[in-house]
């Protein structure tokens, strides 16, 4: 997680947050994650949540 947020220039608290649903991602620092992860498709999708068990 400290590699993603040097690459995206955030705080890792602020990734954990936003990862744990603690913390809404402002449109900037989600600019900020799709640019860091390379992300191609709808931002909105990084934060979907998914079925593990599925």
């Amino acid at each position: 997680m400290s590699a993603l947020a040097g690459k995206a220039g955030m705080h890792v608290s602020s990734i954990s947050q936003i990862e744990g649903s603690r913390l809404a991602a402002y449109p900037g620092q989600v600019k900020k994650l799709v640019k860091a992860l390379g992300w191609e498709d709808e931002p909105a999708l990084l934060f979907k949540e998914v079925d593990v068990n599925a």
